[in-house]
């Protein structure tokens, strides 16, 4: 975008708090929350994260016992036209809008979680793939900007911009229990690799050498 290509730049990536975001055992969305089997996404409600698509994407499979639940402040500039979607697909009892919820309560619904699903048009990094691989949550997403760099092998990869292929890839998650325990298997192995403690090093290491 910058036109800097030929400059020195070094990348270094976010870390997580793994204390946090680990596998936890399950009980706590159907006590706290009533929620029973549900596919899940994380983040804001800005057009390029893609939750319109999701929303169609999730209609088309008409799985009646399977939520949708969605965590993130419901931006009064783009929740009233999601709302409406949700409505016009005749998912009001399926689409579950929860807003923000207490940071201790997010592993464990990454935890419980049948997939997160995740497929951006675009992403600055995309913090919440990873903390779900870390908690065990499989990922589904797209191979726009940064993600393939935070997944890897890990995630199931979509084509964003086809509604029959996020359902699609909804739909395989949900059904090949190979794949979904492998993709879980490789996602807190994935995981690992990013830290804090890491990042810092990087960045020490970074001034070190230009001093």
């Amino acid at each position: 975008f910058y036109g800097i290509k030929d400059k020195p730049i070094s990348v270094i990536y976010p870390g997580m708090n793994r204390q946090r975001f680990h596998p936890r055992e399950k009980g706590l969305a159907e006590r706290r929350y009533g929620l029973g089997d549900y596919l899940f996404y994380v983040g804001d409600l800005r057009p390029y994260k893609n939750l319109d698509r999701c929303l169609k994407a999730f209609a088309k499979l008409n799985l009646p016992d399977l939520k949708f639940v969605v965590v993130g402040k419901k931006d009064p500039r783009f929740y009233p036209n999601l709302k409406r979607e949700v409505d016009r697909l005749r998912l009001t009892d399926r689409v579950v809008f929860m807003g923000y919820v207490p940071g201790e309560d997010l592993p464990s619904l990454y935890s419980e979680a049948k997939a997160l699903v995740f497929p951006s048009l675009y992403e600055g990094f995309g913090l919440p793939p990873l903390e779900a691989m870390a908690c065990g949550c499989p990922v589904i997403t797209s191979r726009a900007a940064s993600l393939p760099e935070v997944c890897g092998d890990a995630a199931y990869y979509v084509d964003p911009e086809s509604v029959d292929g996020i359902a699609a890839g909804i739909h395989t998650m949900l059904k090949d229990k190979d794949l979904r325990r492998a993709l879980i298997d490789r996602g807190i192995e994935r995981a690992k690799l990013f830290s804090w403690e890491k990042a810092a090093k990087e960045v020490l290491d970074i001034l070190e050498e230009v001093l």
